[in-house]
């Protein structure tokens, strides 16, 4: 019989990305650069947000 596996998809969330911590943020297929976004982390590490100088959020 076999083992059940047991599966941790839940990994720990750094405070500082929960808190909110400022990064460059580059889009490859049309090539935008936004430099000091603001990045959030929700406390499960599923929804990361982000928002640009003058524009709004975004998931």
């Amino acid at each position: 019989m076999a083992k059940p596996y047991e599966f941790n998809w839940q990994k720990e969330v750094p405070s500082f990305l929960q808190e909110g911590a400022v990064f460059d943020r580059y889009e490859e297929e049309s090539f935008v650069f936004e430099p000091n976004c603001l990045f959030k982390v929700d406390e499960f590490g599923f929804f990361l947000t982000w928002r640009s100088e003058g524009k709004e959020g975004q998931v």
